[in-house]
């Protein structure tokens, strides 16, 4: 998506998008989980019973090459997980949504924005009371 500047850096841009096919009974039955017993087997004979429908995954990346790492990144994740309803009645589907940021600065970067933060936060105590009488 071409270069854009992000934290004083020029970043390269990049975004994905994509649909997730995933088979749970298919890895369970890889793992050899499952088959009626206790520990891991019980494990396998719930897993069998539940899938996952309208799976989709996005992501932005601010890559800065010439420090060689990723500035930002945030990624969403959305599915659907289909299951018995472990109270009876109708089977139940369940949306759900994983959203995760990441912003990485460089030590200087840190101080910098943690001095900012405190200069913001220094109040002249005398004059916030005379504010207040």
């Amino acid at each position: 998506n071409g270069f854009m500047e992000f934290d004083g850096s020029d970043c390269a841009v990049l975004t994905t998008k994509g649909i997730v096919d995933v088979d749970i009974q298919k890895i369970v039955g890889k793992l050899g989980l499952g088959g009626g017993g206790g520990g891991q087997d019980a494990i396998g004979d719930i897993m069998k019973t539940i899938s996952v429908s309208d799976l989709s995954s996005t992501a932005t990346i601010f890559l800065d090459p010439a420090a060689g790492f990723v500035r930002w990144s945030t990624t969403s994740q959305s599915m659907t997980i289909n299951m018995p309803n472990p109270m009876g009645g109708p089977d139940m589907a369940i949306p759900t949504l994983q959203k995760i940021t990441t912003h990485i600065r460089l030590g200087e970067e840190i101080e910098e924005k943690e001095k900012e933060l405190k200069d913001a936060s220094d109040v002249d105590e005398d004059e916030d009371l005379e504010d207040n009488e």
